[in-house]
């Protein structure tokens, strides 16, 4: 067993991780109708989110400077 095994299951056994992302994610099959398009919607989401979180910290840490 090597050590990143090791260190997977020492972190496995007091978070599960492994075990939520099998039952979320990992045996989720693809509907047979599924195009290679429908992933530019999700990316699209993702830089949506993406510039709203930056821009919220980008206000919150604005400093104005002197004319």
């Amino acid at each position: 067993m090597s050590k990143a095994q090791k260190l997977l299951n020492w972190v496995d056994a007091r978070f599960p991780l492994t075990a939520l992302w099998e039952s979320q994610w990992g045996k989720y099959v693809a509907p047979k109708n599924f195009n290679f398009w429908y992933f530019f919607g999700s990316l699209a989401m993702l830089v949506l989110v993406l510039q709203i979180v930056t821009g919220i910290f980008l206000t919150m840490n604005y400093k104005r400077t002197a004319p």
